[in-house]
């Protein structure tokens, strides 16, 4: 009796493993490496060596060029982890208020994204990107009126923050002129 289970098994293991033998095929492709992941291009970086600022910013960066490549997935996907990278970062600078503002936009809430810029621009209240930043969210949350107010501060601050020279207003120097040209359209229409 139990030789009969016993054999009753093995067939069941055995075309079980005859079926899926057969529906592969011979000499299939190695899968592809996960998304984002180059075999050759050594290993990923160790977030966990770097300070807390570098951490953040290296997040920032990889969703930026996700986000600029269309890859919303992926883009989506690590912005939970930069914004609590950058609750990390003490104090956090303009720069890194900026990028906290622009990670809340590019998810969507524009509300805690105007909240950030909000919050920087008490302590540097002519900072272009803040009140870049905060203009785009107020005029995606509908606040026109708010908008209109942050551009027109944009616009009276241009000639002395840029003469400022910050490393920010270079590095983000293609955002910084497209914040221009709409505060120069709302001013014109």
């Amino acid at each position: 009796m139990w030789a009969a289970g016993v054999f009753a098994g093995v067939l069941i293991v055995g075309a079980g493993y005859w079926a899926l033998a057969r529906d592969e095929p011979q000499g299939a492709p190695p899968l592809p490496p996960a998304a984002g992941l180059n075999p050759t291009a050594g290993t990923p970086p160790d977030l966990g060596s770097m300070t807390p600022r570098e951490a953040a910013d290296r997040l920032y960066d990889r969703i930026m060029r996700a986000a600029s490549a269309g890859d919303t997935a992926e883009a989506l996907a690590f912005l939970p982890m930069a914004l609590d990278a950058y609750d990390l970062v003490l104090p956090l600078d303009e720069d890194g208020h900026y990028h906290v503002s622009l990670l809340h936009a590019l998810g969507g809430d524009y509300q805690m994204a105007r909240e950030a810029a909000e919050g920087a621009l008490a302590d540097a209240p002519n900072h272009l990107l803040l009140l870049g930043a905060a203009a785009r969210a107020a005029s995606e949350l509908g606040d026109d009126d708010g908008a209109d107010a942050y551009y027109a501060r944009f616009m009276e601050a241009w000639e002395s923050e840029q003469a400022r020279g910050l490393e920010e207003y270079s590095m983000h120097a293609i955002p910084l002129a497209e914040m221009r040209a709409a505060a120069e359209a709302r001013a014109g229409g």
